[in-house]
């Protein structure tokens, strides 16, 4: 831990300013010798600290965006969370780079006072349950095309010994009799073997029907067995629950009359997001933003374009500029807000112009300011149920 102070010193000042100088070189904070010297740390807490620091600037929503406290914040955000250069940040702004390179430093102290607060007052244990959230929070899913009937198979290989310990047969039966979709391999077979293994612990002589099935795009695995207790209830790891939100999973419980039912249901492909904006750096910032969740991120430069991606993919949600050329954001948000095939698909308007009233008006379901900040964006992706 940090020696007590009630202010950081110049060393420490420093090493908060390699830090977020660093916010996405994962190798240079693993080997930062804040992590090296404070056990409590892992490079990944250490980065969402920070983060949470950077946000802690904003004034909030009721800032003028010209404010001395809305532009530190925005010079900050957009140099060290979204990468901008100083040039392009300060043309963004409307600033001199002198003036970046000012708000640079004060940012910096401010952040550093921020967290010698934090490594003072949190407790060890705080440190780490904050290390776990983060690492369930930020687990970078590897989306590939899977055989799903594959992965049952190898997790019931995995409770094979518990089985016969319990004397509990599995009866499975898969139709079709290959299921394939995309998700990430490992933690699915996790998240079966875990299910499995707790409706087992449940269990006694008995034989567990396991249903796998898919219609259309739904998939479902059912589970369906009698507890020993009948007035136990199901149990389910913490982990196991959350990393089965990662996933966009359903976990359901139910009773067929005397038999427990315990389902898992899921979209066979994963859903898409468009990005309609001029500049490129926005789709890099969204895909970054997006690279832990099990979504697809698409991208177009103009209106034009857009429209042709919206009718072609039938996107899930679209974020949508206004300043666009070839045809502006209020008239793509106006065409497929009168195209029957279209207007349903979510439209979440994201610009340095926030008319909310207008936005709304012409059918938008939710407005954000740019810079676009990381919790927003999660935020808003969680109210349409993408993530």
């Amino acid at each position: 831990m940090v020696a007590e102070s009630p202010v950081p010193t110049e060393e420490f000042k420093e090493q908060i300013k390699q830090i977020v100088e660093h916010l996405y070189d994962f190798a240079y904070l693993q080997s930062h010798l804040l992590v090296l010297t404070n056990s409590e740390l892992t490079a990944e807490s250490l980065r969402q600290s920070v983060i949470e620091a950077i946000e802690a600037l904003s004034p909030g929503p009721g800032a003028t965006f010209n404010s001395p406290n809305a532009r530190l914040y925005n010079v900050v955000n957009l140099h060290y969370v979204e990468g901008l250069t100083i040039q392009e940040t300060a043309y963004e702004l409307g600033v001199s780079e002198r003036q970046v390179y000012r708000y640079l430093r004060r940012g910096e102290r401010s952040i550093a006072a921020m967290l010698w607060h934090k490594l003072q007052q949190t407790e060890p244990s705080d440190i780490k349950q904050n290390s776990l959230n983060n690492e369930l929070d930020d687990i970078t899913l590897v989306l590939a095309s899977v055989n799903l009937s594959e992965i049952l198979y190898k997790a019931e290989e995995a409770v094979a010994i518990l089985g016969r310990n319990r004397d509990v047969d599995i009866e499975t039966h898969v139709e079709p009799s290959d299921i394939v979709m995309t998700t990430d391999k490992l933690i699915a077979r996790q998240v079966i073997v875990n299910v499995l293994s707790s409706v087992m612990q449940q269990c006694s002589h008995q034989t567990i029907s396991i249903y796998l099935t898919k219609t259309n795009e739904l998939v479902s695995l059912t589970l369906k067995y009698a507890a020993a207790n009948s007035n136990a209830t199901f149990q389910l790891h913490d982990i196991t629950k959350r990393l089965i939100r990662r996933l966009r999973w359903q976990l359901t419980l139910s009773q067929d009359g005397d038999m427990s039912v315990v389902q898992l249901t899921f979209q066979a492909g994963m859903p898409h997001i468009l990005v309609i904006d001029d500049n490129q750096g926005m789709y890099e910032l969204v895909n970054r933003y997006l690279t832990p969740y099990p979504v697809r991120v698409y991208f177009a430069q103009n209106g034009k374009e857009g429209m042709r991606l919206i009718k072609e993919t039938r996107p899930e949600l679209v974020l949508l500029d206004i300043m666009i050329p070839e045809v502006d954001g209020w008239e793509v948000l106006q065409r497929i807000r009168v195209d029957p095939l279209l207007r349903d698909i979510p439209i979440v308007i994201c610009s340095v112009f926030k008319d909310i009233e207008l936005a709304m008006s012409l059918g938008a379901k939710h407005v954000l300011s740019k810079p676009l900040q990381k919790h927003q964006l999660v935020e808003v992706l969680r109210k349409t149920a993408l993530v």
